[in-house]
């Protein structure tokens, strides 16, 4: 097993860079296929979650959406999700 790891000089981030690239491969195919029945989609992203306390001054009226989610990776096979509006 490779276990990949930064000097401690920076964050990895390598959970949020691939995380936003499933999202991004999912707008883009969805985009592809116009085919595909769905409803609006917006995409809100923001930085370093874990220290930061950006999600404090994210405006869920502003961003015009019904309904937010934020999902987050968990062990294998599980899923672990939140809902602005719950």
């Amino acid at each position: 097993d490779t276990l990949i790891t930064t000097d401690g000089s920076t964050l990895l981030g390598a959970d949020d860079k691939s995380g936003v690239a499933e999202i991004m491969t999912m707008a883009a195919y969805y985009m592809k296929h116009p085919e595909i029945k769905h409803g609006e989609i917006k995409i809100g992203l923001g930085p370093d979650e874990e220290i930061g306390t950006g999600a404090d001054h994210f405006d869920v009226n502003d961003f015009g959406a019904d309904f937010a989610y934020t999902v987050d990776g968990g062990p294998l096979g599980e899923l672990e999700y939140e809902t602005f509006n719950a």
